[in-house]
């Protein structure tokens, strides 16, 4: 391992995760800037998640693996947080048990936001193609995300999140959908500067939307966006105005997306 890693924390919340986990942090180790940590939290697993995570710990350098055991299952977002309280990098990087980075992720994001110390949050698109991008590819600048541009779509895949540590915002405990999403807005709307790069540089293993995980709940998925933009109303953060058009415009995009899977259905 690279003897001067990068000051980032890589948080990974499983939740059954034997048949992916290994994969996920196979490609934390092999980055070409190595983070300092990763976090793996045992999301309340009944298939022997637990167990794996003590063997991969110890197939590693002593201390580079951390694992928290959750004794029940209290969601992805709870999972985080748990990492988080416990990490020890500048930065948080969010993966997911079955999803893999490309080898220069940590590099790129890393190496860009501690030169651009205003920046508290950067993310990047994803893929689904089996082949890794290849790292000495020419990478464009990011581009700055707007409040408007998070509130009417969520751009930041949570794989592809890398963030400051000492940010106040932290994952609201119990909520199990669009968790991720709310963050991101809270983050914004609350005056912090994100940008996106549009290379992909994480692969993940499911579709968006239809298929395996949370996320292959859909009615589940678009209940959590419409909670989502309820908390920020509460708290005073959007106007009942911009509320109520949010729900309309995210009602229309959840009703797209069935009509995509089951499109996707009837060609499979």
């Amino acid at each position: 391992m690279n003897s001067m890693p990068a000051s980032v924390t890589v948080i990974i919340p499983c939740y059954n995760s034997v048949k992916t986990v290994e994969a996920a942090v196979s490609s934390a180790a092999l980055q070409t800037l190595m983070p300092c940590e990763v976090i793996l939290v045992d999301d309340g697993s009944n298939d022997g998640t637990l167990s794996l995570l003590y063997r991969i710990k110890s197939e590693y350098p002593e201390g580079w693996v951390k694992v928290l055991g959750l004794e029940e299952n209290v969601g992805p977002g709870v999972a985080r947080n748990a990492g988080w309280k416990v990490a020890t990098g500048d930065f948080i990087a969010f993966l997911d048990a079955d999803d893999v980075w490309n080898a220069c992720k940590i590099e790129i994001q890393y190496n860009w936001m501690r030169t651009h110390s205003e920046v508290v949050l950067t993310g990047h698109s994803i893929y689904k193609s089996k082949c890794d991008l290849v790292c000495d590819d020419v990478f464009s600048s990011p581009r700055e995300i707007t409040p408007w541009r998070v509130l009417l779509s969520n751009p930041f895949p949570t794989p592809s999140v890398m963030l400051r540590r000492d940010i106040k915002c932290r994952f609201k405990v119990g909520k199990w959908y669009a968790e991720d999403y709310l963050l991101w807005m809270q983050i914004l709307l609350g005056g912090g500067v994100c940008f996106l790069f549009g290379q992909p540089l994480t692969r993940v293993l499911k579709n968006e939307y239809g298929e395996a995980g949370l996320s292959g709940e859909l009615w589940n998925m678009e209940a959590g966006e419409l909670q989502a933009y309820k908390t920020l109303s509460e708290e005073g953060e959007i106007s009942n105005f911009i509320y109520i058009g949010l729900c309309i415009w995210s009602v229309t995009k959840f009703v797209r997306r069935l009509v995509i899977v089951m499109l996707r259905k009837k060609l499979w």
